[in-house]
């Protein structure tokens, strides 16, 4: 039926995770230009507040090219996967996580396979020498955090801020030439929206996220 909502709900313990990562597999058709939507958001409040940290419709979740008029069932090669870093979730021990199918007059999808599982984004010894250099206080804050980082070497820092559903909020620095030593930025986030952030910084070899809580 058009516009028929459907939630599948599932509560996890996060206090303490290290790289909580949610993977699921899809598949998907279209039905004419439908736009069969999926969402994914996450509450820490028992379902008081929802952060979406996935959001994709229609052609977004299709995973065949062309729209079928007949009742689709996939093959085992038109499935996708699709993974979410849940790491600004850490420290809560009931995390609810979501799965909402927004109905378009679309055609079947399918959802398999969906784990909760520790994920490194990087090798344990490249984050220990990354997050040893940069450091991000205070945090939480409410207008002001400062970005101390120390380089080794003369090269390009790029640093910008996103939202938890990877959306770019600011960039702070771009391809600017830092020469080796120390240095700080200042990050003013007294127009930020409350909640979490990840700050991402990037040289010419490495690259090291934070998380920032801001919090009136």
């Amino acid at each position: 039926m058009h516009n028929d909502l459907n939630d599948l709900i599932n509560s996890i313990d996060l206090l303490e995770a290290t790289y909580p990562t949610l993977t699921f597999q899809r598949a998907a058709a279209r039905y004419q230009n439908s736009n069969d939507r999926i969402q994914i958001n996450v509450s820490t409040d028992c379902a008081e507040t929802w952060t979406t940290v996935y959001d994709r419709q229609g052609a977004e979740i299709a995973t065949v090219d062309e729209p079928q008029s007949y009742s689709y069932t996939p093959s085992s090669n038109e499935w996708e996967t699709d993974t979410i870093n849940l790491s600004p979730f850490i420290g809560y021990s009931n995390v609810n996580i979501q799965f909402r199918f927004l109905s378009d007059y679309g055609n079947n999808l399918y959802i398999d396979n969906i784990f909760v599982r520790e994920i490194p984004l990087t090798s344990s010894k490249e984050e220990n020498l990354l997050t040893n250099q940069v450091f991000v206080y205070p945090n939480p804050t409410s207008d002001v955090i400062t970005i101390d980082f120390q380089l080794t070497e003369k090269t390009n820092v790029c640093i910008e801020v996103y939202d938890v559903a990877g959306k770019l909020i600011e960039t702070l620095v771009c391809d600017q030439n830092y020469n080796p030593g120390g240095h700080k930025v200042e990050c003013n986030t007294s127009g930020y929206s409350n909640g979490m952030y990840y700050l991402k910084m990037n040289t010419s070899q490495k690259t090291v996220t934070k998380r920032i809580l801001v919090m009136d």
